[in-house]
């Protein structure tokens, strides 16, 4: 025989999938030198075939040892034996597999995915964990080599189960979780000359390589402590993208990004900051999508969850990523609000929802009235107003409050600060991955309407609307409506619009469903605020931008009813930036009087 042993790969080794397959390469020792080299994969058991000899690439036959590349479907676990022209080596002795690996990053609340264990459940027999040292069941606490140190005390959390089994059932593959998070991190050291990027990649080995088919970041913690900028967290978290992108050699990586959840006795406006930033990268960012919130979660301490918690996150994650992948129809993003309205004289606050993979709207126990919801906060001139009851209403929250607001314009937060209650949140009516509870409706500010619904914005001497906008990039798909007014309906509207593909603010006509355009009032810039003023007169609307001189445009439309800032239920596209309080008069303001106002805007 030729063939006088074969380099076994590392123990239950995964390669990352390219396609359908990957090209391997295979490696041994001769006694005379191979003139061919066949290669023949066997299941678990080193009997049963699953690929007859195929001929392999002989990359090189010399001074005793072989190497060659042959393209392994995706699939396992596999054992392999080598023949040439002198016959069939012996079987390997470890067994390898060839499917797809997750890189798990960020700080204590990812590391504890693995490090928070009770009882978990056993692992699928097609999943392990990489911690830069061996290929080990995603169930088994830590194995000799690992760095506790760097990554935590004990392996096999329930988290980390969850998700490996719930990937490895959705894909039919084998699953590999790279797990290198570290905790009390901040986004500066996971930048390219930070030490916890650098000890990524030196513990990404020539034993696990560094592609990889998706990656799950959750932190921000650590970053609310330090004050962080939301710009500056933008721009961080930015950059670990790229890195990832260009480690795995993927430039489309598909990238999920965890909600920062709650903290005891922590910064409200600083959580809200990271929350914000996070979501302006996800908007701004091809291929970037919401892994999780994880705003909902149970603590069992000021800032780590308990055991449930981390499975129901790892089932987040899991549909995340299954969807990222083209396995799942919808993610875990879950329902967002779209709009907050209210009829003048009325105590009800109508929040639209838009569905993303639910049909309705649920409680935690999975009820469908929506009675006694937490974590929704109404202000009237940033003075709290008190809510007596909600509801669900088709797909809305009802929020009635304890009386009628008299007049003042009025915002709406759900799950907004540091720690928010989270005694019976809404979901939809689609569990992810085998969960007992839906997708969480998505945190965050809603707009608001301070029109009367059924009352002409025409009649009496016109009207005049402000506010002030943030959006993350300087162009998005889709219009962007900033202040408009309509009939409930995007076939008569007059407002203030940021056109798709266009960064210019302009005065925007629709009537009977045709737009037109007036000339750009300004432009948008990443991240900068813009204020902008919409007069509404009886034959003409005008728009300033930053105090600058009116740009007017005609228009003959009547019956308008409603006033929407930013993102609106009437069919227009979500905001994807962050709107800032409304201010109206009910007059027509002159065009001096208009500009020095909307100069005056905060």
């Amino acid at each position: 025989m030729s063939i006088t042993g074969l380099a076994e790969f590392a123990a239950d080794r995964i390669f990352q999938r390219v396609g359908t397959a990957r090209a391997i390469g295979f490696a041994g020792s001769y006694g005379t030198a191979p003139a061919f080299l066949d290669i023949r994969l066997l299941a678990e058991d080193g009997s049963t075939v699953l690929q007859d000899w195929t001929a392999a690439t002989l990359d090189s036959a010399s001074g005793g040892s072989w190497a060659a590349t042959l393209a392994v479907p995706q699939g396992g676990w596999y054992r392999w034996q080598a023949r040439d022209q002198g016959g069939a080596s012996a079987v390997s002795a470890r067994k390898f597999g060839v499917g797809a690996l997750v890189l798990c990053i960020g700080q204590s609340n990812m590391r504890r995915m693995w490090a928070t264990r009770s009882s978990p459940p056993a692992a699928d027999p097609l999943t392990r964990r990489w911690a830069g040292f061996g290929w080990f069941a995603t169930d088994l606490v830590a194995q000799a080599g690992e760095d506790t140190a760097l990554h935590g005390p004990t392996f096999g959390g329930n988290g980390g189960v969850v998700l490996g089994n719930r990937l490895r059932a959705g894909l039919g593959l084998p699953v590999g979780l790279l797990q290198l998070a570290v905790g009390a991190t901040e986004i500066a050291r996971w930048q390219a000359a930070g030490d916890c990027w650098l000890n990524l990649v030196a513990m990404l080995s020539a034993d696990s390589g560094t592609d990889f088919e998706a990656a799950l970041w959750h932190q921000g913690e650590s970053d609310v402590s330090l004050g962080t900028t939301r710009a500056a967290y933008m721009t961080g978290l930015g950059n670990l993208v790229a890195q990832a992108r260009s480690l795995s050699g993927r430039p489309a990586l598909p990238f999920g990004i965890a909600i920062v959840g709650r903290a005891a006795g922590s910064s409200d406006s600083g959580y809200d900051t990271i929350r914000l930033a996070q979501r302006d990268l996800i908007a701004a960012t091809p291929g970037a999508f919401l892994a999780a919130s994880s705003v909902d979660a149970t603590l069992s301490d000021g800032v780590h969850w308990d055991v449930a918690s981390y499975e129901r996150i790892g089932r987040r994650y899991a549909q995340s990523v299954l969807a990222a992948l083209g396995v799942a129809g919808a993610g875990a993003a879950g329902p967002r609000i779209l709009g907050a309205s209210r009829q003048r004289g009325t105590a009800v606050v109508a929040l639209a929802v838009q569905q993303d993979g639910g049909t309705g709207l649920r409680e935690a126990d999975n009820t469908t009235d929506g009675g006694a919801l937490t974590g929704f906060a109404v202000q009237r001139n940033g003075a709290p107003l008190a809510i007596g009851s909600t509801a669900f209403v088709g797909n809305a929250v009802h929020l009635t409050l304890s009386a009628a607001p008299n007049g003042g314009a009025l915002t709406v937060t759900y799950q907004a600060g540091a720690e928010p209650s989270i005694g019976n949140p809404a979901y939809d009516d689609a569990p992810p991955q085998g969960d007992t509870r839906g997708v969480p409706l998505q945190p965050g500010f809603a707009p608001f309407d301070v029109a009367a619904t059924g009352e002409s914005i025409m009649s009496g001497s016109g009207v005049s609307l402000f506010g002030s906008f943030v959006l993350p990039v300087a162009s998005l798909t889709g219009d962007r409506w900033l202040l408009r007014v309509d009939d409930g309906s995007d076939a008569n509207v007059l407002g203030v619009v940021v056109p798709g593909g266009s960064a210019s603010i302009v005065p925007r006509v629709v009537k009977a469903g045709v737009p037109t355009d007036g000339a750009a009032a300004g432009t948008v810039a990443a991240g900068a605020l813009r204020r902008a003023s919409l007069v509404i007169g009886a034959t003409s609307i005008r728009v300033s931008v930053d105090g600058a001189e009116p740009v007017v445009q005609a228009h003959d439309v009547a019956g308008l009813t409603q006033v929407r800032l930013g993102g609106n239920a009437a069919g227009g596209a979500a905001m994807g930036g962050e709107c800032g309080g409304l201010r109206a008069l009910r007059f027509a303001l002159s065009d001096a009087g208009q500009a020095a106002l909307t100069a005056m805007l905060p």
